[in-house]
């Protein structure tokens, strides 16, 4: 599946959902409409995503563009799944050591762990 058919995917799942909490109680109301307004933000991004990936794909013509990209900062299920679980420990540490500390302890693991030392 190429990048641009799972942002479309997943701009159509995201619009759905928005759609899918329109009919209940308090829709596009407090507190609802925030989620419903993010939501919505999430899946205009996902689809705007896509229609780049695809205007790019048509302008390098049918042959395409068939060059390697090494990204810049490590990657992989590793640092995927690290991240999540720094996540997790973010906001399970809040009531323990309170926001601000966490905040600090989380971007600065975050940042050792894509070694971005700069």
């Amino acid at each position: 599946m190429s990048r641009a058919t799972g942002g479309l995917i997943l701009g159509v799942v995201f619009a759905a959902s928005v759609l899918a909490t329109l009919g209940m109680d308090g829709s596009l109301h407090y507190p609802l409409a925030y989620s419903q307004a993010l939501i919505t933000a999430i899946a205009l991004l996902f689809l705007a995503s896509a229609a780049m990936d695809w205007r790019e794909a048509r302008a390098r013509g049918p042959a395409g563009d068939n060059r390697v990209v090494v990204p810049d900062t490590p990657g992989g299920p590793v640092i995927l799944w690290a991240t999540i679980a720094l996540c997790l420990a973010y906001a399970a540490s809040w009531t323990l050591i309170g926001f601000f500390p966490a905040t600090f302890l989380y971007v600065a693991a975050q940042l050792w762990l894509l070694r971005q030392r700069h």
